[in-house]
């Protein structure tokens, strides 16, 4: 090929299809965080796009990188088998979000390769593909929601264990507004219970707990709030680029090495 006779122009232009990577996954990432977080859903259509625009680009970087592309082949295979990874998460319920897990097969395609942004960038380079930092800090990311919960409780008193890390208090005739899932259950008698794990109910026993539990009127309850997985993966995906493998990194400081 043209391009792989041509060292200095593969070296110009390889660093642009990082930075379009890049560019494709924020954009697309920060749209779906804030329908995420406004209507705790996102169009599926943006998966479809980022699948599309990853392809797109690991053909560009074939024809630039050629035929050192080729000896990729393991990261190219790893790929669709993280992707199959994050759809047998969510088959089994481990991860809920359905656009979540769209999100990261997406992710598998765009980033399939360790990530090299700059000489200076990330800060802790893996030999892990992309993807593998994106969860993983986005995950990290999503371990400050446990605490915001427990400082929020601290400060309004409510010191139940272990709901003070998973949900807040509300009035009960207020529990239908904004997105939660109920975590006191009544049952016919008017007796309450608590339901730790109440995202595996379906969408018809939320509704008809909520509607008992509004009866309670004035009476607090808790509720656990539904968090939108896209703003930390939004935030794990942009700190791959600058930080780097966090996780990998942080166990490569506190395992001992020889």
């Amino acid at each position: 090929m043209f391009l792989t006779r041509t060292p200095r122009l593969r070296f110009i232009l390889l660093p642009f299809v990082d930075l379009l990577r890049l560019f494709t996954g924020a954009t697309l990432l920060a749209f779906a965080a804030f329908t995420d977080w406004k209507w705790r859903r996102a169009p599926n259509v943006l998966w479809l796009v980022m699948a599309g625009i990853a392809l797109a680009l690991l053909a560009v970087q074939a024809a630039l990188d050629w035929p050192d592309f080729v000896s990729k082949w393991p990261y190219l295979v790893g790929a669709p088998v993280f992707a199959a990874v994050i759809y047998g998460l969510w088959w089994v319920g481990l991860l809920a979000g359905g656009a979540d897990a769209k999100a990261l097969m997406a992710i598998a395609l765009l980033l399939p390769f360790p990530l090299s942004f700059t000489e200076a960038l990330p800060v802790w380079q893996s030999v892990l593909p992309g993807s593998f930092a994106v969860l993983g800090n986005g995950l990290l990311a999503f371990l400050l929601v446990p605490l915001g919960l427990l400082a929020w409780n601290l400060a309004h008193g409510d010191l139940r264990f272990p709901h003070l890390f998973v949900g807040v208090k509300r009035r009960a005739a207020e529990v239908h507004r904004g997105h939660q899932w109920p975590m006191e259950i009544v049952d016919a008698t008017g007796a309450r219970r608590t339901r730790l794990f109440a995202s595996r109910m379906s969408s018809e026993e939320i509704a008809e707990t909520f509607e008992r539990v509004q009866a309670l009127g004035d009476a607090r309850v808790w509720v656990s709030p539904k968090i939108p997985f896209m703003l930390p993966l939004l935030a794990g995906f942009l700190l791959a680029f600058l930080a780097g493998d966090l996780m990998l990194g942080a166990m490569e400081r506190i395992l001992p090495t020889r």
